[in-house]
């Protein structure tokens, strides 16, 4: 067969009657659509961020009577054929999303690249208990970050402030308190800060008073009355062979 190219038609419906040498007919109708334009764009809530953050497309397209379809593709495998999609990211790198527009089967593309980095995390151990005037130890772990600090609502000191490792010794105001120890991860900037917060109790030193020295004559028992501080139990002992009534109460008799 042969092929005839046509140019030039202007927008609307042919019928096209196709004769051969042998006088046979045949005959078609189509259509040429005219005065459809498409101009596909789209808007991103953010084109920087971070592992785990949600990411708002907004439609803008124009055309002539409106856009009646749209396609995205969000470049990590997630797709979606909504107007106003959002994507959630959850590996790092560059994503290239694709966007259509269609009018029909008239089309037009558009695209944008979402650069996505690694969360800057920071982590600490369980809560701690100390006796006072014992530095606690404290460790920490920072992933994507640049740099760490230590910081506290209690008024002592930490011996590496800026350090994963360190210790705290308390102020004689944080005695009998439970105050906060923070670990803060600092980020490249792209991604925001992390911070971490640890409990950290700190107790007093235990005293004991057992009363001023004494006599009794033989035969005879002694009344004990102990002075605790900071310590939740008590236990009187001895030197001798004799015994007392209650060991674990403060007041009790030694009998020799």
């Amino acid at each position: 067969g042969s092929t005839i190219g046509i140019t030039g038609l202007s927008p609307g419906t042919y019928f096209v009657v196709i004769t051969d040498a042998s006088s046979c007919q045949d005959s078609l109708t189509f259509v040429i659509a005219g005065g459809v334009s498409v101009t596909a764009a789209f808007t991103a809530s953010s084109t920087l961020i971070c592992t785990g953050s949600t990411v708002s497309f907004t439609d803008i397209s124009t055309g002539t009577g409106g856009i009646t379809a749209w396609s995205y593709d969000f470049g990590d495998t997630n797709t979606s054929t909504a107007q106003n999609p959002t994507n959630t990211y959850t590996n790092t790198g560059n994503n290239i999303v694709t966007f259509i527009a269609y009018i029909g089967s008239c089309s037009d593309t558009a695209t944008t690249t979402i650069s996505v980095s690694a969360a800057t995390t920071a982590t600490l151990g369980a809560d701690q208990s100390i006796c006072e005037g014992t530095p606690a130890s404290l460790s920490g772990t920072a992933n994507a970050a640049i740099g760490v600090s230590w910081s506290t609502n209690g008024g002592g000191s930490f011996s590496s402030p800026t350090s994963s490792s360190t210790a705290y010794t308390n102020a004689s105001a944080d005695v009998g308190t439970t105050i906060e120890i923070y670990f803060t991860a600092t980020s490249s900037g792209t991604c925001p800060n992390d911070t971490d917060t640890l409990l950290l109790t700190i107790d007093g030193q235990p005293s004991a008073f057992a009363g001023n020295d004494t006599s009794i004559c033989s035969g005879n028992s002694l009344a004990v009355n102990g002075i605790v501080a900071n310590a939740p139990t008590t236990l009187w002992t001895t030197s001798g062979t004799g015994s007392f009534v209650t060991a674990s109460a403060a007041s009790t008799s030694y009998i020799p």
